[in-house]
């Protein structure tokens, strides 16, 4: 996807730990060869792991998009939260909880893990409008209050 996209207007940033075990030697290889070829307008690092959470925040908040597609994963992440939260548009991919939040909140956008539908699904998110009732909906949902209250509740009936 990243190829695809015009380096002029697009920087990528892909920070983390790539599970090497989920992926063939040859997509590895390939993966390196990629991230070598995109230095121009990218910058990415498959062996860290971002270990403060402050850290991890002001990245979300530099970007102007989130891409949270993930093999082998079918729960929600916090980053999608956070996203939200930070008003940032996000893709996700096709099937499991993230793809039903971001069609609750109208959140912006389900793509298929595909190079092209990616990059033009990136595009896309050039005209993202939030859609500040839903935003609001979210907020209330997601606030720590109604999850401390619902801890409690489950804690009291154990």
């Amino acid at each position: 996807s990243a190829q695809k996209l015009n380096p002029n207007e697009y920087f990528i940033l892909v920070v983390g730990h790539l599970p090497q075990q989920l992926y063939s030697a040859e997509e590895i290889q390939l993966i390196q060869e990629l991230s070598l070829t995109l230095s121009q307008n990218s910058y990415m690092r498959f062996d860290y792991y971002i270990p403060e959470e402050e850290e991890f925040n002001k990245l979300l908040e530099i970007s102007d998009i989130i891409y949270l597609q993930y093999k082998q994963h079918s729960f929600s992440s916090n980053i999608l939260t956070k996203s939200i939260k930070f008003r940032k548009p996000v893709i996700v991919n096709n099937s499991y909880i993230m793809k039903k939040v971001v069609k609750t909140y109208d959140w912006q956008a389900v793509a298929p893990e595909n190079p092209d539908k990616i990059a033009q699904t990136i595009v896309s998110l050039a005209d993202f409008q939030i859609n500040e009732d839903k935003y609001t909906q979210f907020l209330t949902e997601y606030a720590h209050s109604k999850f401390n209250s619902v801890i409690s509740q489950a804690l009291k009936r154990i």
